[in-house]
């Protein structure tokens, strides 16, 4: 799909469904905030579709949270996942926030701008909690990049 053959243009170790197959909208009834179209400079009455090269799914569960503190805490402890590949090359994590969640980041009158800048101030982890291969760059890719 899109000239991504193994070995070439996708040095991938595994595949997962995540490349092409994952399709998600918006729900604009139970969204506080305005559409991701339109924060990125898109009119609002156009129809538009965002790729996202996805590494797969994480299912953060919480049922237990009542406040957006309490919320906001859970997703950023949530998001520092120091394997991962968006955290450790810099990639976009792409959030979707349930319309149980959406309810309570409205009422308490969080802006998408605001929980964006918790959400970057607290997903990372000091440096001590890393193994000193990673802190010294000695990373070897898996595969000669030529």
């Amino acid at each position: 799909m899109g000239g991504a053959h193994p070995g070439e243009l996708d040095r991938s170790t595994a595949g997962q469904p995540g490349k092409y197959t994952f399709c998600a909208a918006e729900n604009a009834a139970e969204n506080p905030w305005e559409p991701l179209h339109v924060e990125r400079r898109f009119r609002e009455d156009q129809s538009v579709v965002t790729v996202y090269g996805a590494g797969g799914i994480f299912d953060l569960n919480d049922r237990s949270s009542k406040t957006a503190t309490d919320l906001m805490h859970m997703l950023a402890n949530s998001l520092k996942i120091m394997g991962s590949n968006s955290y450790l090359v810099g990639g976009e994590i792409l959030l979707t926030i349930c319309p149980q969640h959406a309810a309570i980041l409205k009422r308490d009158k969080v802006s998408k701008q605001e929980l964006k800048e918790y959400l970057w101030n607290n997903t990372w982890n000091p440096a001590e909690d890393f193994p000193e291969s990673y802190c010294r760059d000695e990373v070897e890719p898996l595969a000669d990049p030529d």
